[in-house]
C-alpha cells in the first residue's frame, strides 16, 4: 500500500487530536490518572426503604487513618443536606432518632492528612413507619395529675377524708449526663407542684434501637413527700402493704420501687436497666418491665394493646395504648385488681391512667373500716418539641 502526503498528514492530525483529548481530560474522567479516593458504600444503602428510625450512618474510605483523617457529615431532609457534625474520626455515626416515613439525604466530606478534601455523592434513604420516643434536649411536656376515689363501702367512708388530689408538673429533657464514667444518658427533669408544696426530680434515660431505658433517679419526679396523710392510726392497705396516703400508694405501684443503690452524688441506681419502651413499638409488642428474679419487688410487664385516638387538654393524638401488668402476689398470674394504661405517640406521653380496686382503710389494730376504688389520671396539657 502506498501512502500519499495527504494520508500521512491526516494520520498525524488524528494522533495529535487524540493526544490532546487524553491529556486535556479532567482527573474524574481520566482512567490513567487516579484522583483522591472518595467515601463510598453508604449504609443505609442508596434509596433504601423502611430504614429504622434509630439507625447509624456508615461508609467506607480507602486507606483511612483514624489518627490523622477526619470527616464532615451532611444530613437532613433537604437536598443538598446541611452540615450537622465535623471532625469525626470514624466511618460510622449514630444519627437517630429520626422521623418515620421521611426521606433523608446525606453525604460525607473526607479530609485526609496532607491532601485536598473530597466529597461523596449525595445519598438518600427513606425511614419506616415506626415509633421512637422524641428524646431531644429541650423537649418539654406539661402534665396535670388528678386522683379521684369512688365506690366507698360503707358510704360514710367518703366523708372521713378529702380523698381527691391534683398535681401539676413540667418535664424537660435538659442535658446529657454520663453515669459511672461510661453511660451517657439524657436527663429528664420534672418540676412538680402539689398545693403549697413543690419539688424537682430527675430520671436518667437512654434511647437505643432496642427501646428507651431508665438507669437511675435523683428524687424521682411526681414522688414528693406523701401528701394528705390520713389521721394518725389510720392506714391504707393494698397489695399486702400499708400506706399513709394515696400518693404514697400510687407512687409505689408505678415505677419507683426501691432502686438498689445510692451513691455519693445522691443518684439512685437501678439494679438493672428498666425498659420503658420496646422498639419496634407496635400492636402486640410486650416486654418485662420489672422482675422479681432480678431483685425487684414484683414482676411488672407491658403490652401494646391497640392504637387509639385520644383527646387531652394539649390536643388530639393518635396513640399506642400500652397496658401495665403487675404480679404482686407472685402467683405467675397478672393481678386483676390493679390496672394501668399509657397512651403514647411520636409527641411523647399523652395520657396515663391507673385504677386501684378494693383499697382497704384499716386502723392501727388491723380492723377493716371499709373499702373504695381510686383512679389516677395524668394528662398532657402542653408540650414543645425542638
Amino acid at each position: 500500500m502506498f501512502f500519499t502526503v495527504r494520508h500521512i498528514t491526516m494520520v498525524c492530525f488524528v494522533l495529535i487530536i487524540g493526544m490532546i483529548f487524553v491529556l486535556g481530560c479532567s482527573d474524574d474522567h481520566n482512567p490513567f490518572i487516579p484522583g483522591p479516593p472518595v467515601p463510598v458504600n453508604p449504609d443505609p444503602a442508596i434509596n433504601a426503604g423502611d430504614v429504622p428510625v434509630m439507625t447509624s450512618l456508615k461508609w467506607s474510605y480507602s486507606n483511612f487513618d483514624s489518627i490523622t483523617d477526619y470527616f464532615n457529615i451532611y444530613f437532613g431532609t433537604d437536598n443538598p443536606p446541611p452540615l450537622i457534625d465535623s471532625m469525626i474520626t470514624d466511618t460510622a455515626y449514630d444519627i437517630g432518632p429520626l422521623y418515620g416515613e421521611t426521606v433523608y439525604y446525606w453525604k460525607i466530606t473526607a479530609h485526609p492528612e496532607g491532601e485536598d478534601s473530597v466529597v461523596s455523592a449525595v445519598w438518600k434513604f427513606n425511614t419506616a413507619f415506626t415509633f421512637s420516643f422524641p428524646v431531644v434536649i429541650g423537649n418539654t411536656w406539661t402534665y396535670e395529675l388528678n386522683g379521684t376515689s369512688y365506690d366507698f363501702e360503707p358510704d360514710s367512708l367518703e366523708n372521713m377524708f378529702d380523698w381527691d388530689y391534683t398535681v401539676t408538673g413540667i418535664t424537660e429533657i435538659t442535658e446529657l449526663d454520663t453515669l459511672n464514667d461510661s453511660l451517657e444518658t439524657y436527663v429528664f427533669q420534672t418540676d412538680w407542684t402539689e398545693g403549697q408544696d413543690q419539688g424537682v426530680g430527675y430520671h436518667y434515660r437512654t434511647n437505643t434501637v432496642e427501646g428507651m431505658f431508665v438507669h437511675a433517679y435523683d428524687n424521682p419526679g411526681w414522688v414528693g413527700p406523701p401528701k394528705k396523710e390520713l389521721p394518725q392510726g389510720i392506714f391504707l392497705e393494698f397489695g399486702g402493704q400499708q400506706y399513709t396516703s394515696l400518693r404514697e400508694l400510687s407512687a409505689a405501684f408505678r415505677n419507683e420501687i426501691k432502686p438498689a443503690s445510692k451513691n455519693a452524688d445522691s443518684i439512685i441506681y437501678e439494679q438493672h436497666s428498666i425498659q420503658d419502651l420496646k422498639y419496634p413499638l407496635e400492636v402486640g409488642q410486650d416486654w418485662l418491665y420489672r422482675s422479681a428474679d432480678l431483685g425487684d419487688a414484683w414482676d411488672m410487664g407491658k403490652t401494646v394493646l391497640s392504637t387509639e385516638n385520644v383527646t387531652v387538654p394539649a390536643g388530639n393524638f393518635d396513640c399506642f395504648k400500652i397496658r401495665w401488668f403487675w404480679d404482686i402476689d407472685d402467683d405467675d398470674q397478672w393481678d386483676d385488681w390493679i390496672e394501668g394504661y399509657d397512651y403514647i405517640c411520636d409527641s411523647g406521653y399523652v395520657k396515663r391512667t391507673y385504677f386501684f380496686s378494693d383499697i382497704m382503710m384499716v386502723n392501727e389494730f388491723g380492723d377493716t373500716l371499709g373499702t373504695f376504688n381510686t383512679e389516677e389520671v395524668f394528662e398532657l396539657t402542653n408540650y414543645e418539641l425542638q
